[in-house]
């Protein structure tokens, strides 16, 4: 068992730079995959803002309109 782990770090010593380089890119894609949804989460969000504001500046409008009708 002690010869096995001696061997496994002994790889680990001699390709450090490469499984550095590896672990590099797989938290590079791990981010950006995590940084897409959120992406995705957040468009979709400001859809649903938009079209609110747009529901409330067609109701103010209205509103406008027939204060103004009123008025007269």
């Amino acid at each position: 068992m002690c010869k096995t782990a001696k061997d496994y770090l002994g790889v680990v010593r001699e390709y450090t730079r490469e499984v550095i380089t590896f672990g590099g890119f797989g938290l590079a894609v791990l981010v950006y995959s995590d940084f897409k949804a959120m992406v995705t989460d957040l468009a979709a969000s400001n859809a649903r803002t938009a079209e609110i504001l747009r529901d409330i500046d067609v109701r103010l409008s209205n509103l406008e309109r027939r204060q103004g009708k009123e008025k007269k």
